[in-house]
């Protein structure tokens, strides 16, 4: 690795995914002017961005954190992906420089607010003990707008031009990886965050791409479940640093 001199170790905290667990992460310092060659040998090194870190976990107890991809010569849609492509053939889905508005900030608290809090975001945006809007945008931008230039935003707009969903895709040599989703909590029917990672492929598939990294994956976790839907796909075995096939639940 080019920055293996700037790998850092983070300190010891409770896991977010498992109770009763410790985790920590390696980690690299890197900022938009990263490289796509660094870029691509970090995303093949099972490495995560999350703003301006590249991240991977190394806990000492436990190994179950993998890094998924989906080779993209093999890739197949489901039935019921397939279905989802064609409820939502009407919307219009465009990849762009990424970038921010204020249309985008209020789906991001909605969809914050819905996912965490499991409610509806008041009319007002005001200050309450269990909701600050301001460190919710404040994670926001750095969460999708701290980006490698090389990165791209996918917008999906329904027939009136309303934005529906917007997600972050980074873009290296041979591999375009997911960095961060965010939809509209009342349009469940449309399947929108199935749906960005299906356009992301298909975008990835029609510009030569060779990988698309759905970042970690934690095998049997309910948060995780979605990631084997996509596939056939690789894991990355932690000790042996090898991608090995690892095969969808869905059928095809």
């Amino acid at each position: 690795m080019e920055n293996e001199e700037e790998l850092k170790i983070s300190e010891e905290r409770e896991c977010g995914y498992y109770a009763g667990r410790i985790s920590r992460e390696s980690y690299i310092v890197s900022s938009p002017s990263i490289s796509i060659p660094e870029q691509e040998k970090l995303l093949n090194d099972g490495f995560r961005r999350y703003a301006n870190l590249y991240y991977i976990h190394t806990c000492r107890a436990c190994t179950e954190c993998t890094s998924y991809r989906i080779p993209l010569r093999d890739v197949k849609f489901s039935k019921s992906q397939r279905k989802i492509l064609k409820l939502n053939s009407n919307l219009t889905v465009r990849m762009i420089t990424p970038h921010s508005t204020t249309e985008k900030e209020e789906l991001y608290l909605r969809y914050q607010y819905s996912q965490h809090f499991q409610k509806k975001l008041p009319e007002i945006f005001r200050k309450t003990e269990e909701f600050i809007p301001e460190e919710i945008l404040d994670n926001m931008y750095s969460q999708m707008y701290s980006n490698p230039s090389s990165s791209a935003e996918l917008e999906t707009t329904d027939e009136n031009g309303r934005l529906l969903s917007f997600a972050i895709f980074d873009i290296a040599r041979e591999s375009v990886s997911a960095v961060y989703s965010v939809y509209d909590p009342q349009e469940e029917k449309r399947s929108l965050g199935v749906l960005n990672i299906l356009n992301g492929i298909e975008w990835s598939i029609q510009n030569g791409y060779k990988y698309f990294h759905l970042g970690l994956y934690l095998h049997g976790h309910p948060k995780m479940n979605y990631k084997n839907k996509f596939g056939p796909a690789e894991i990355r075995e932690r000790n042996s640093g090898l991608w090995k096939p690892f095969v969808s639940t869905e059928s095809m």
